[in-house]
């Protein structure tokens, strides 16, 4: 039945077309109602999308990571509200937890984001939240068949579950995770800045606020050998990120050696081994490289730090090969300070020479000779140091103990160029090295000297870690620090290199 050329139809017709203000009385102040229905809450008052753009960036900045994901997913508007915080705010510096041994989880954070060209391209600083005094940091020298590097017969996608399986722990593991962090960080194009934190098991409102910890979270397996569920794609090199960050990884890591095939058995990687030739670069390609990389900042547990240069793969040794414009480096050993043998040194090995601009060395133990060399390396660039709480060390062999001079006499022939120095907590086992007169050296034995040892050892290691909380005077620069800057930093360097002397054993 048609009703197309009723009257009904018209009177219809000609009703939708009537404005509501023409309807009779009743029906205008239920459509009112009805009106007013809809746009009042449930509860009342404005909803979040009613909100200015403002409010919502607002709100954005004091959200966890997931939660403000979860917020930008729920709406365009929203999704457009918070455009700022996410470009500018949340994708400029990125903070991740890593943690080889138990989670996978903020590795897979940081392949994915570095796989996406919009985002890694906003990325100028990543923070690593790691255990820093933990062991798989670095991976021993040995064959590429050793028990210990030999991950069994794995699949590839078993570097990626997370947890990772027990195999996947070696060091072998351990280098490909190693190897997959640096290939991920290179893939950020804009990343300017590096810094590591250490990130123990408590580390959720302690070094790491706890809306910037990307938690390491029990998550089921998204990829298998013919299909990526987090892709959507088949996990095949060039479509799936993840193959593809694990053969560019394992390319550089085994440096397209001669037994690369060796290598990639052993790591159960053998099916990977036609798109890892894939990535060959060429006899004079391009290599691995942080190429804007200026700035590394760590502090955290001496471990880390030092003997690096003695394996086969370490996080510290490819870091500096990776980071040739490497210009800023500030190492803070402070967190936990260190009752290891005297002996134990931190070797400059690999640093880039001729660029650095600043050095910041803090609880630190390194012999004057490896320092000496540095400064040497890099003194035509260098225009900041800072030796805050900096232990002086024997060489490994025949086990001599270089006086200070050796490295301020280095300093003093590039003092035209410096514009900053300052030094600190200077000190051989528990004799601190002394600079003032005789009223400045008393006033750091008075602070230093206590008829208890427990106490004797707090103060020191006050002093050495964090500095007393004591004014900065002419007469007490032995206990708060030499600092000299401008046009004083040539004749301060020479004063203290005339003036130096190691306290008598007796002295505390």
């Amino acid at each position: 039945m048609s009703f197309s050329n009723t009257g009904g139809g018209k009177r219809a017709e000609a009703f939708d077309k009537t404005d509501i203000s023409t309807a009779a009385p009743r029906k205008r102040i239920k459509n009112e109602n009805e009106r007013a229905e809809e746009k009042t809450p449930c509860h009342g008052g404005a909803t979040l999308l009613d909100f200015p753009a403002e409010i919502i960036d607002h709100i954005a900045q004091f959200l966890p990571r997931n939660s403000f994901l979860a917020l930008r997913a729920t709406c365009t508007d929203l999704q457009q509200k918070t455009d700022y915080h996410f470009s500018r705010r949340h994708l400029k510096e990125k903070h991740v937890v890593l943690k080889f041994n138990r989670s996978r989880a903020g590795l897979l954070a940081l392949v994915e984001l570095a796989s996406n060209a919009s985002f890694a391209n906003c990325v100028q600083k990543v923070v690593i939240g790691m255990d820093c005094g933990y062991y798989p940091y670095a991976v021993h020298r040995i064959t590429p068949h050793s028990y210990r590097y030999n991950t069994g017969k794995l699949g590839w996608p078993a570097y990626f579950l997370d947890p990772p399986l027990e195999q996947s722990r070696s060091d072998g593991g351990v280098a490909v995770a190693m190897s997959v962090l640096f290939a991920s960080l290179a893939a950020l194009p804009s990343l300017e800045v590096l810094e590591f934190v250490d990130a123990p098991d408590n580390a959720e409102g302690t070094l790491l606020p706890a809306q910037d910890i990307l938690h390491s979270q029990r998550a089921k397996p998204f990829v298998d050998l013919s299909w990526c569920n987090r892709c959507k794609k088949p996990s095949v090199f060039g479509q799936c990120v993840h193959k593809t960050m694990l053969c560019k990884a394992v390319a550089h890591m085994t440096e397209f050696r001669v037994d690369l095939p060796d290598h990639t058995h052993a790591l159960g990687l053998s099916s990977l081994l036609p798109d890892i030739k894939a990535t060959w670069p060429g006899e004079h390609g391009r290599r691995l490289e942080l190429d804007l990389l200026r700035e590394i900042h760590f502090s955290g547990e001496h471990d880390s730090l030092y003997q690096y240069d003695r394996y086969y793969w370490s996080l510290w040794q490819d870091l500096f090969n990776y980071s040739p414009q490497l210009e800023h480096l500030n190492l803070n050993g402070s967190m936990i300070p260190s009752s290891r043998l005297w002996d134990q040194c931190w070797s400059s090995v690999n640093l880039p020479s001729g660029l650095l601009t600043s050095l910041s060395l803090h609880g630190l133990n390194i012999s004057s000779n490896k320092l000496a060399a540095l400064f040497q390396q890099n003194g035509a660039s260098l225009h900041h140091v800072s030796l805050d709480g900096v232990m002086l060390t024997r060489t490994t062999f025949p086990y001599q103990f270089p006086p200070i001079d050796v490295f301020l006499n280095v300093l003093a022939q590039y003092a035209e160029k410096l514009k900053y120095i300052f030094i600190r907590a200077i000190f051989h086992k528990n004799r601190p090295y002394l600079f003032g007169d005789e009223t400045s050296s008393e006033r750091l034995q008075a602070y230093l000297s206590h008829e208890s040892k427990r106490v004797r050892d707090e103060n020191f290691s006050i002093w050495r870690f964090s500095g007393p909380n004591a004014q900065a005077t002419s007469n007490s620069r032995d206990l708060t620090g030499w600092k000299f800057e401008g046009e004083e930093v040539e004749a301060g360097l020479v004063f203290l290199r005339d003036n130096a002397r190691l306290a008598p054993d007796n002295w505390l």
